[in-house]
Formats: C-alpha cells, structure tokens, sequence
C-alpha cells in the first residue's frame, strides 16, 4: 500500500501544471511579440526618416544683392532722422541710415 501512495504521489507532481512562465508555449509567445515590437519599432523609425521625409529640391534659386553704395553725408550739423548712431572704441562716433530732415 505504501508503494501506491508513492506512486500516486509521483503521478500528481508530474501531472500537476507548471508555472505559466514555465511552459514552452508561453516562452515561444513571448519571445515573439518582443521580437515583433522590435521589428515594428525599426520598420516604423526607417519610414519616418527615409520615405515619409521631406524630399529635397532639386532646382536651386540664387539671388544675388545690389551692392550698397556709399554716400558721404556731407555736414553733420544737419538734424538726422531714422539713423543709428554707435560710439566706438576709440572715441568716434559711426552714424549709419536715416536722412537728412
């Protein structure tokens, strides 16, 4: 009678079920769906900088300025209006734009 209770009991343990995260299958499904979400992951990061980027001009525009003319502005005694006045290092004063008033 002893020896069938042991082997009752040998029978129970090997058929009573193991830990979800034990199981083959479950192992399987997991390592998948991380390798899915990876694989998601880059496919998603390679079409957002490689096709849906905008896509450069081909045709270029140069523009080119008319190069400033310098004018003296005769007697600074004159009221000046609209001008930028910057006092330098060394003691003058560089007055640029406006007109005389």
């Amino acid at each position: 009678m002893d020896t069938q209770s042991e082997w009752n009991q040998l029978v129970f343990d090997t058929n009573k079920p193991a830990k979800w995260w034990h199981q083959r299958r479950a192992k399987i499904i997991g390592i998948s769906f991380v390798i899915f979400v990876a694989l998601t992951i880059s496919v998603v990061l390679i079409l957002e900088f490689s096709i849906w980027s905008p896509k450069n001009s081909y045709s270029t525009t140069t523009t080119t300025a008319q190069p400033s003319v310098w004018r003296s502005t005769g007697n600074m005694n004159t009221r000046r209006e609209g001008h930028v006045a910057i006092l330098l290092k060394n003691g003058k004063v560089l007055v640029t734009g406006g007109s005389d008033h």
